[in-house]
């Protein structure tokens, strides 16, 4: 729906732009008049985009990271060998997601629907200091505490890149809410990638920070965001789990 009216009016302002140039030219309207028109569909434009800001807001970190952000040649900034602390996940991940989702537990994609219409569950968007890799095992869905947690952190971690080469880097979300069907697939096909029994992944408070994005120096980044997981940790936001290629991150109420 978003991007037919998206279209639509993209259309339509188009029309309207050649329109009152050509009047403009022909001198069978005024500047002030040409003025007011313009005025009144960006107006127009701007109470019917207003409940897609979310989306567009989006859009716009999608396509700045893509432009301002250059690949790293010396290191890929991956967040292997980070010093931050190992949660235990059946004692403290597993347990702590049960609790905080009241056993909501997503067993497939009807459940991942039902959620998502009690806003159980609420869409991610890329936004400042990370960004969501293409999912190809899971969804754009967290609760709202662990979005919210996601956007701490991320905030966190651009404050402690204030005045660097660094300070538009971001990290990549790998993963985010999987359904237990999604779990399955994944384990019937990589049976060491995917976690027995049931995932904190599969209650929406969990999201998995696999590499950054970096303009400056790798090792800047990498501190900044041990030291932003860390600190959140202490601060009882987050539980970690170190894993072979990412960091596996469960929130906390």
């Amino acid at each position: 729906m978003f991007k037919l009216i998206f279209l639509l009016f993209l259309i339509v302002g188009t029309f309207i732009t050649l329109f009152v140039f050509i009047r403009l030219i022909q001198k069978k309207i005024t500047l002030k008049r040409a003025s007011l028109l313009m005025i009144v569909f960006g107006c127009l434009s701007i109470v019917v985009f207003y409940p897609y800001r979310s989306r567009i807001r989006g859009y716009y970190h999608r396509f700045q990271n893509r432009t301002e952000i250059r690949p790293q040649i010396s290191s890929n900034c991956n967040c292997e060998s980070l010093e931050v602390p190992k949660d235990s996940y059946a004692e403290k991940h597993r347990p702590l997601a049960i609790r905080l989702t009241k056993n909501g537990f997503i067993n497939n994609e009807a459940t991942l629907n039902s959620f998502l219409s009690r806003k159980r569950l609420v869409e991610v968007g890329e936004s400042d200091g990370y960004f969501i890799q293409k999912l190809t095992s899971s969804t754009k869905h967290l609760t709202p505490i662990a979005k919210k947690r996601l956007e701490e952190l991320a905030a966190l971690f651009r404050s402690f890149l204030k005045d660097s080469k660094n300070e538009k880097d971001y990290f990549v979300i790998s993963s985010m809410t999987r359904t237990e069907t999604q779990q399955q697939e994944i384990r019937s096909q990589y049976p060491n990638s995917s976690t027995p029994g049931k995932s904190t992944h599969s209650f929406g408070v969990s999201f998995d920070i696999n590499r950054i994005k970096s303009k400056g120096s790798c090792e800047v980044s990498r501190n900044a965001l041990m030291r932003a997981l860390n600190q959140m940790r202490d601060e009882n936001k987050i539980l970690l789990c170190p894993e072979f290629h990412c960091i596996h991150v469960t929130v906390v109420n």
